[in-house]
């Protein structure tokens, strides 16, 4: 079984990653390089803290080979120790080696074999597939989810913000790991009392640089076409994000091209402001606007599933269009 998690179910994951009454093989990736870092302190953490028999030491991949399995999982090591190895960027072991890995994994009862993907690997699923080992996935929030990214990484740094600096930094922060834990260390770091920390001064520290999806659908729902395009092309987002944000923008116009069906599916329950604002606007557009509208999204999906470098012209092109 392939156990996945997001970030903030981190103490359900550590108890995933690594069962300390359990010596065995695990098999551990992450879709985040900081949090790599963090789950992998938490686990040597909890060595400690459970006095796990010997010491958890840290191996290469590409140290991995046919002799240091027979040393070290077929044969008694020197002195009897009973040490247990993290192996960092697993994605690199030798095919012959990983499947001779699995092989032997009902021979590891006396420690921990730790294989750490760096990236996303078939080797995952293979052993997910063969049920050996335990297997375990930190995964990408999707885009609503933000704000307990936000919340989470608030907790790793021990930052207690008042309400108020919370929301505003939510709002104006690029959501994303990396960004959040550099600008929430930079706060830590520049005020030593952060419940006390103004508004404006964050405003001298933090510019407005998140990409809202839902303002984005709103402003191309009520064909500002223009100021939709500007937006996107100035923003930062990568390749995985533009195409979560196209995939949410077919969606979001299969819900303008069918309002009638959506006040039928809440059958009588008060709309919130979004599906009002899809009954609104769902008057501007014709049919064969809204279909064109989810051809132009479905391309531009297409183009950056595939990281396509022509995406960055296609979409300057069609902000041109909007000016001209």
């Amino acid at each position: 079984m392939h156990f996945k998690a997001k970030p903030w179910d981190y103490e359900r994951v550590c108890k995933t990653i690594v069962d300390p009454s359990k010596p065995g093989l695990y098999l551990f990736h992450s879709f985040d390089p900081y949090l790599d870092v963090y789950f992998s302190l938490k686990l040597k953490n909890l060595f400690v803290e459970n006095q796990i028999a010997g010491k958890l030491k840290t191996v290469l991949a590409d140290e991995i080979t046919m002799d240091w399995l027979e040393e070290h999982l077929e044969t008694t090591e020197l002195f009897g120790n009973n040490d247990s190895y993290m192996v960092l960027m697993a994605e690199k072991l030798q095919k012959s080696v990983f499947c001779e890995i699995l092989k032997k994994s009902a021979q590891i009862n006396d420690k921990f074999i730790i294989l750490n993907f760096s990236k996303e690997s078939s080797f995952l699923e293979e052993a997910s597939n063969v049920n050996l080992g335990c297997v375990a996935s930190i995964i990408k929030p999707m885009f609503w989810e933000n704000e307990k990214l936000f919340d989470f990484i608030c907790k790793i740094l021990k930052l207690n913000l008042s309400n108020e600096n919370r929301k505003f930094l939510i709002a104006n922060l690029f959501a994303s790991t990396s960004n959040y834990i550099a600008q929430l260390s930079l706060v830590r770091k520049m005020f030593l009392n952060v419940e006390k920390i103004k508004i404006d001064d964050l405003k001298k520290m933090i510019t407005n640089e998140n990409f809202d999806f839902f303002a984005g659908a709103s402003k191309f729902s009520k064909k500002d076409k223009l100021g939709f395009m500007k937006d996107l092309i100035s923003s930062s987002l990568d390749y995985e994000e533009l195409n979560n944000f196209f995939i949410f923008m077919i969606r979001h116009m299969m819900k303008l091209i069918d309002a009638s069906r959506l006040i039928e599916k809440l059958d009588g329950k008060k709309l919130n402001d979004y599906n009002k604002e899809i009954i609104t606007c769902s008057k501007l557009w014709t049919k064969d606007e809204i279909k064109n509208a989810i051809r132009m999204f479905s391309m531009w999906q297409k183009m950056a599933r595939a990281k396509d470098n022509n995406l960055t012209d296609s979409l300057r092109s069609e902000y041109l269009h909007q000016v001209t």
